[in-house]
């Protein structure tokens, strides 16, 4: 029964445009605390200092959706904004 549930998981994944998967793989990324998070650091991508993310200052999403705060790839462990900073550069159009 489990691997039933798996196949159905992975067809309606493999049903997503590319951007969709990306979304949907930021989605599932933790939103770290203030305690998980090297205070003294920036975003990698952005620059905006860490602090400044978590308290909001400065940080304005465009959208209601949009996600904030900072978030911690598993596999690699590099840091980010959960701004623009993760999607923007997964997503396909960014490669047009």
């Amino acid at each position: 029964m489990a691997g039933a549930a798996h196949d159905d998981d992975l067809d309606a994944i493999l049903a997503l445009t590319p951007d969709q998967r990306v979304e949907r793989a930021v989605q599932k990324l933790p939103t770290l605390s203030a305690q998980d998070v090297p205070l003294q650091d920036s975003c990698p991508i952005c620059l905006l200092p860490f602090p400044s993310i978590i308290s909001g200052e400065n940080v304005e999403p465009e959208s209601p959706g949009e996600l904030v705060g900072v978030t911690k790839l598993q596999g690699c462990g590099h840091v980010f904004c959960r701004l623009e900073c993760v999607t923007g550069p997964l997503s396909s159009s960014a490669a047009h």
